[in-house]
């Protein structure tokens, strides 16, 4: 269920991720394994998370269909961060793009984000905007919360 949804300027974030391609099933092992390594590098660097986790679905071949499946994702898990994060093993830096984009929170269980992620294109698509950029999501819950919270952000523009 998305229980707030509007479009926001949001400035540009250093982050540092793990990027990888995964099957849907196979997400939570990647995104756990990317956290961990993120942490680790982030501590080795005197840096810190300047925010909740976060991943990025990066649009390939593959993409999303409207109900936000894929039967392959390319992401990047990881950290906003506090500073600029050297790569180290798999840890690199990714900076997370200023402009328009639209933010909304989703509350419910991780396995409805598909659902969440067509309920913003559509929300778009009623305010003849599209998307502009690579989507990311922010985990404002730990795994222990029995109700999660998670926040979509999607860069737009006005379409064309």
């Amino acid at each position: 269920m998305i229980e707030d949804i509007r479009v926001e300027q949001i400035p540009a974030q250093e982050s540092a991720v793990v990027r990888g391609r995964c099957a849907p099933e196979d997400i939570g092992q990647f995104v756990g394994a990317a956290y961990e390594e993120v942490m680790a590098a982030l501590g080795e660097q005197g840096l810190g998370p300047a925010g909740p986790p976060l991943c990025r679905y990066l649009m390939g071949d593959e993409g999303m269909d409207e109900q936000g499946q894929a039967a392959m994702f390319t992401l990047a898990a990881g950290f906003p961060t506090s500073g600029s994060v050297a790569a180290t093993g798999r840890v690199e830096a990714m900076t997370l793009p200023a402009g328009s984009a639209v933010v909304a929170v989703h509350v419910g269980p991780w396995t409805e984000l598909g659902q969440a992620y067509a309920a913003v294109a559509q929300w778009m698509a009623e305010r003849d905007l599209e998307p502009a950029g690579d989507p990311w999501e922010a985990y404002l819950d730990g795994p222990e919360v029995e109700v999660h919270r998670t926040m979509l952000t999607s860069p737009c523009r006005a379409r064309a």
